[in-house]
């Protein structure tokens, strides 16, 4: 007789859809990418500026949320749904704080 551990509970797919995985990487993923144009573009700047003028943040916040498209349709090719409804979660609060740079 199988012990109960050897049993299948499914694909890493099935394993790994799930709400929290797409807010996580769909937050963790525009900062990173923000970096990347920074460091890549406007290299020359002092990054305190960016935190001192939101108005210079705020844009490059917007270019990292591109990320979370690919990410959104990653998900899709993989069929994970709810791991899409995470990354359009996440994309929202982004948005969110965006505006909130930008107008407050």
């Amino acid at each position: 007789m199988q012990s109960d551990t050897s049993i299948n509970t499914g694909s890493w797919k099935t394993k790994l859809d799930a709400y929290w995985l797409g807010i996580l990487l769909g937050l963790i993923i525009p900062p990173v990418i923000a970096t990347l144009i920074y460091l890549y573009q406007y290299h020359h700047i002092n990054i305190g500026l960016y935190f001192a003028y939101p108005s210079l943040f705020s844009p490059l916040l917007q270019l990292g949320g591109i990320g979370n498209l690919g990410l959104f349709f990653f998900f899709q090719n993989q069929n994970m749904i709810k791991a899409q409804r995470g990354v359009i979660i996440s994309t929202i609060l982004i948005a969110v704080l965006v505006l909130c740079i930008k107008y407050f």
